[in-house]
C-alpha cells in the first residue's frame, strides 16, 4: 500500500509550493475472473478492479510545462506544450502523453502541469499496469480542463493512447533461431514483433458469426532488434510449453458457454418447471465445481515453477466438453419439456454458442492433440 502523505511530501520535495491546489487521483489494476475467451457468446467478461493501481498528484502550474516524474522508474522529463505530440522513445511517459494527445485531439487547450505517478502494481503481471496510468491521467485531466466526458469515452482515450501513440500493436512468435529443422524443438526461441514493422502482414480470419478473434500473419523478411527476444535464446519450446499449461487450464477455458447457463437458469427461476431441468443443472453446477478446482491446482503449480503439461491437457480437455455440453443440455431440455416464453437475449445467446461451440475444441489444441499427450504423460503411448 502506498503511503499518499508520503507520496505528496516527494511531490513537494520535486516541485516545490505552489499557487494552485495539488490533486490525488487514483486508478486501479485489473484483472479478468473470466478471461477474454468468454466474448464468444456475446461480448461478455468478467474484469475486476484490484486494490492496488496507480496514484498521480498533479497540479497547473503557469509556465506551460508538463512535468513528469514517477517513483517507479528513474527517468524524468519536462517538455512544452508543442512536444506533447511527440513519442519519447521507449519511456513510459508515453502512456500519460499518449491520453494528452487524445484530449488535445478533441479540441482541448493543454495547459502546463507538475505531476507525480506511483504505482504499487507488478509490472508486466498481466495487471493492466499501463491501462492504470492511462486512466489516472486521463481522470485527472478530464476534471482538471473541466472536459465533464463520460467514463466510457475516457477509456476509449487511453485504448487509443496505447495502441496508437504508444504503439503497442504486437505479437509473441515461435521461430527457429538456431540449429537445423530435424533439431525438431532445439533451437526454437520467442520473440516479440512489433506488427507495424515493415514486411509485416496481417490478415484477419473471420468465423460463421461474422468475428475475427484469430489471424494468418506474414513475414517478409523483417528486421528484428536485439531486445526482441523473450527469455533465453533456445529456451523458445519450454517458455511456449509453460503458456500453453496456463492457456488450456485458464477459467476462460471452461466459462465460455457460462452466459448461456446464467441465462437459462434466471429463466427456470421465472417459470414451474419438473424436476429433470433442475437435475441438469445440478449436474453442470458438479462439473463446474470440479473443474474450477482443477484449474487452480494447474494454476498454483506453475506458481511454484513446475510445468504440468499433462494437468493443463486434461483441463482443457475436460472444459471443452462441458462447455459444448452447456448449449446441447440446454436445447434438449428446452424441447422437451418448454419453460416459458423465452425471452430475446436468452434466444440470442443460445443461438450464438451453439454456433460457436464446435470451435471450442481447436483452441489450445484440438482434442486428438490433448489426448496424445495424456497419453504419453500416462506412458500409455
Amino acid at each position: 500500500m502506498i503511503d499518499v502523505n508520503k507520496l505528496k511530501e516527494d511531490f513537494l520535495g520535486l516541485y516545490g509550493t505552489g499557487i494552485e491546489e495539488t490533486l490525488l487521483f487514483f486508478a486501479p489494476g485489473r484483472i479478468n475472473l473470466i478471461g477474454e475467451h468468454t466474448d464468444y457468446n456475446g461480448g461478455f467478461v468478467f474484469p475486476c478492479a484490484l486494490s492496488f493501481g496507480t496514484y498521480l498528484f498533479i497540479r497547473p502550474n503557469t509556465d506551460s510545462i508538463a512535468r513528469f516524474a514517477s517513483t517507479n522508474f528513474s527517468f524524468r522529463t519536462e517538455l512544452g506544450m508543442g512536444e506533447l505530440s511527440h513519442k519519447q522513445g521507449d519511456e513510459w511517459i508515453n502512456y500519460p502523453l499518449g491520453v494528452m494527445d487524445q484530449f488535445a485531439r478533441r479540441g482541448f487547450a493543454m495547459q502546463g502541469f507538475d505531476m507525480l505517478f506511483s504505482g504499487d502494481i507488478p509490472n508486466g503481471a498481466g495487471l493492466s499496469s499501463s491501462a492504470s496510468i492511462e486512466m489516472v491521467t486521463a481522470v485527472a485531466l478530464d476534471d482538471l480542463l473541466h472536459a465533464g466526458l463520460d467514463r466510457v469515452e475516457l477509456v476509449k482515450m487511453g485504448r487509443a493512447a496505447e495502441n496508437e501513440f504508444v504503439g503497442m500493436n504486437c505479437g509473441i512468435s515461435l521461430v527457429r533461431s538456431s540449429g537445423e529443422r530435424e533439431d525438431r524443438q532445439a533451437g526454437l526461441s520467442q520473440f516479440i514483433i512489433d506488427l507495424s514493422l515493415p514486411g509485416v502482414t496481417v490478415r484477419p480470419i473471420r468465423d460463421l458469426s461474422g468475428d475475427a478473434h484469430f489471424s494468418e500473419v506474414f513475414f517478409d523478411n523483417v528486421q528484428l532488434a536485439g531486445d526482441a527476444l523473450v527469455g533465453a535464446e533456445g529456451s523458445g519450446w519450454t517458455q511456449v510449453n509453460a503458456e500453453l499449461a496456463f492457456e488450456r487450464s485458464g477459467p476462460e477455458r471452461i466459462y465460455s458457454s457460462i452466459v448461456l447457463l446464467e441465462l437459462w437458469i434466471r429463466l427456470l427461476r421465472q417459470s414451474p418447471v419438473g424436476q429433470a431441468p433442475a437435475a441438469k443443472v445440478g449436474r453442470l453446477a458438479a462439473h463446474l465445481a470440479a473443474l474450477r478446482n482443477m484449474s487452480i491446482t494447474v494454476t498454483a503449480k506453475l506458481a511454484q515453477g513446475e510445468s504440468p503439461v499433462v494437468e493443463a491437457a486434461l483441463v482443457k480437455d475436460l472444459g471443452t466438453e462441458f462447455e459444448q455440453m452447456v448449449p446441447q443440455l440446454i436445447e434438449a431440455s428446452m424441447g422437451v419439456e418448454p419453460q416459458g416464453e423465452l425471452e430475446a437475449e436468452l434466444h440470442r445467446t443460445l443461438a450464438y454458442v451453439s454456433q460457436m461451440a464446435p470451435s471450442y475444441s481447436l483452441r489450445g489444441g484440438t482434442r486428438e492433440i490433448l489426448r496424445g499427450m495424456i497419453a504419453r504423460g500416462l506412458g500409455l503411448r
